[in-house]
């Protein structure tokens, strides 16, 4: 076998192995809350973005899409377990509770102030403040963890 098959042999085997840890890890509750997480936030982008000159704000929910990718993507990796150099659930737990409140108020402001003249976007609030429930049920998971994890000497 040649170097070039060997080395591609090598990234598929990793690219297959790296699918299964984070199919495995999409199987938890935490990973399932995670991903319906980043759903609803993407059905509220697109709710909020279906009307043309609505002034409500789609930047919390990408941001939050981006942030729980990349916290998704650590836990996937195990890197959680791994490295200590951040503690992970920590991050997760700031990360879940700026999510809750940031979605949960702007979410709230739109729905109050313009959703009742538009249809789509109503749809996209009420999303936006199911995104926010969900965040809030994760923070209550996330705190949880975080008092079950015995602390370090």
């Amino acid at each position: 076998m040649s170097d070039a098959e060997e080395t591609t042999t090598a990234a598929t085997v990793d690219m297959a192995s790296s699918m299964t840890t984070a199919t495995n890890y999409l199987q938890t509750r935490k990973g399932m809350v995670m991903a319906g997480e980043m759903l609803l936030c993407m059905l509220s982008i697109i709710g909020k973005t279906v009307p043309v000159n609505v002034s409500c704000n789609i930047h919390v929910p990408i941001a939050q899409i981006v942030f729980g990718t990349l916290m998704l993507s650590g836990f996937a990796k195990g890197l959680d377990k791994t490295s200590f150099q951040a503690h992970w659930l920590f991050c997760d737990l700031i990360r879940v509770v700026n999510g809750s409140v940031m979605l949960l108020v702007t979410s709230g402001q739109c729905f109050v102030a313009i959703a009742s003249t538009v249809p789509s976007l109503l749809a996209g609030e009420i999303l936006g403040l199911c995104a926010g429930g969900l965040f809030a049920y994760d923070t209550f998971l996330v705190f949880s963890m975080i008092k079950s994890t015995p602390a370090h000497p």
